[in-house]
């Protein structure tokens, strides 16, 4: 598309927009451009827009590549201007500047097709005060260790050496480097190739351009929010001086105007709930951390502490965090790893067995429940899945179907954000589609995150020799004798089981009924 083309489809949304003033911007219905069509993305938001009987306007199926994201701008950009008026808009700048999460790490664009792009996105959003749009960016991710699949292709290789990089150049730019870690850094600069130092430097100054231009937008007319998720292990830790940045861009702004987030998953359904919450009560929050280590927990992928990334979330939803629980509409309780370390969920420490502490926690929430106290529960003890003992123990208390929201998968910045949102947004949700948001997240994060998973995938990337399809009759079938034996709560309920993106690390859950209507 040509910057003549942009002016004219600008023109004529705006033509179309004479009658708008006359509306009251709503969260009825809303617009939304998820990151990619993964259901970290698109099904949280879709379940809890169905929940709370609101409108969402999607791009067409068609326009999604799985792993390649939206990779059509014209035809992403024409589709946003035409449905402009249709609501607020929440928007994944990744999707219209790169075409997802995983393009945003692997793609070639030049930096005059990023420009084109963002001025589009700039022009669109900027135009009218009304509806506003809400948007989010990202920061490229600094994975520790990485196939190449979900990245550029240099990180198979060298991932493990540029992550120690990075931490040695904030190391150095504080002052702190000792001659050990001199060694260290000369070691690696030799090492790593120049062809691949060159890149690696590249790629992450195009996302750190492309997000302060993001947050710059904070103060445009007709831009609510703007926030930069941070994916995987990005942190001030090691990456000073793109944090640095970027609160530069930032400057003065409230974290509820512009933000940098821990976490990236969960930002669709968090913003989802921030515009929901536009029209409804500011709502009070009381997060209760039990069994809390005295050394901060700093979980595997993130470089925030879970009471630093409640807090950042919260002001990013719109919710008050109180300190009395009996002021609160909801109590977040969050379960923290107990040495401050977290595992994955295929850990063999994780086992089904509740110990002392489990018993405490669920005892806690019992409580909690006891006194008319809705309760939502972020289960960040491990990485990628339940903590099983925990499960058990609210299970045993039949406290498991009474939650009025739950998160235990993918990273503690994640499971935070989505128990928070999806906890306050309960408070609206007919009580059959709340249950069963409920019973999916268990079944996926418990019974499949935590315990089928890591069975099936030590037989290899497709349990050995089989094909997606007979996997996926395979692992239903082990769901639904999980959720029989310990989902009993729930009663008998239909659903189906399918891997969006051909791979094990995802999977996604559907209502039987739904999906046969």
């Amino acid at each position: 598309m040509k910057k003549r083309n942009v002016r004219v489809l600008l023109a004529l949304f705006l033509v179309g927009f004479l009658g708008w003033r006359a509306v009251t911007a709503n969260a009825q219905s809303i617009v939304y451009v998820p990151l990619d069509d993964r259901p970290y993305s698109l099904d949280r938001v879709l379940e809890a827009a169905a929940a709370l009987g609101v409108g969402i306007q999607l791009p067409p199926e068609s326009f999604f590549r799985g792993q390649e994201g939206i990779p059509d701008f014209d035809g992403l950009y024409e589709w946003l201007a035409s449905h402009r008026k249709d609501g607020p808009s929440i928007v994944a700048a990744d999707a219209f500047l790169f075409g997802g999460l995983v393009s945003s790490r692997t793609h070639e664009l030049d930096q005059e097709e990023i420009s084109r792009r963002f001025e589009g996105l700039r022009a669109m959003s900027s135009a009218l005060s009304k509806p506003p749009f809400v948007i989010f960016g990202t920061l490229l991710r600094l994975p520790r260790q990485s196939q190449g699949i979900l990245d550029a292709e240099f990180n198979a290789k060298w991932a493990p050496q540029l992550f120690s990089l990075a931490r040695l150049q904030t190391a150095a730019s504080r002052g702190l480097l000792s001659d050990e870690d001199l060694a260290s850094a000369e070691r690696l600069l030799k090492t790593i190739p120049v062809t691949v130092l060159k890149e690696w430097a590249n790629r992450r100054n195009q996302s750190l351009r492309a997000a302060n231009r993001l947050l710059a937008l904070h103060s445009s007319r007709g831009i609510d929010f703007v926030g930069i998720g941070l994916d995987d292990n990005v942190s001030p830790l090691w990456l000073e001086q793109e944090f640095s940045s970027m609160a530069t861009t930032i400057e003065n702004a409230p974290r509820c105007r512009a933000a940098v987030v821990p976490g990236v998953d969960q930002m669709g359904l968090l913003l989802f709930g921030r515009v929901f919450l536009w029209d409804n009560p500011k709502q009070k929050v009381y997060p209760y951390f039990p069994g809390l280590p005295e050394k901060n927990p700093m979980p595997t992928y993130s470089g925030f502490s879970p009471k630093e990334s409640l807090e950042i979330q919260a002001d990013v939803l719109g919710v008050q965090l109180v300190s009395d629980p009996e002021e609160a509409d909801l109590v977040l309780v969050v379960n923290p790893p107990a040495d401050g370390r977290t595992r994955e969920a295929s850990s063999p420490v994780n086992r089904r067995i509740a110990d002392p502490l489990d018993i405490a926690i669920a005892g806690g929430i019992e409580e909690f429940l006891s006194s008319g106290k809705p309760v939502a529960l972020a289960d960040i003890a491990f990485d990628n899945g339940a903590d099983n003992g925990l499960m058990e123990a609210l299970r045993e208390r039949k406290l498991l179907g009474r939650l009025a929201a739950y998160s235990g998968g993918n990273t503690s910045d994640n499971a935070i954000g989505l128990a928070l949102a999806g906890g306050v947004l309960s408070r609206w949700m007919t009580e059959p589609r709340r249950k069963w948001i409920l019973f999916a997240r268990l079944l996926d994060e418990w019974g499949y995150q935590a315990n089928v998973r890591p069975a099936v995938s030590s037989k290899g990337p497709f349990g050995g020799q089989a094909s997606p399809g007979q996997l996926e009759t395979r692992i239903h079938e082990q769901l639904l004798a999980f959720s029989q034996s310990v989902l009993e709560d729930f009663g008998t309920v239909g659903f189906k089981v399918s891997y969006p993106w051909g791979r094990l690390f995802e999977i996604r859950i559907t209502s039987k009924e739904k999906g046969d209507d």
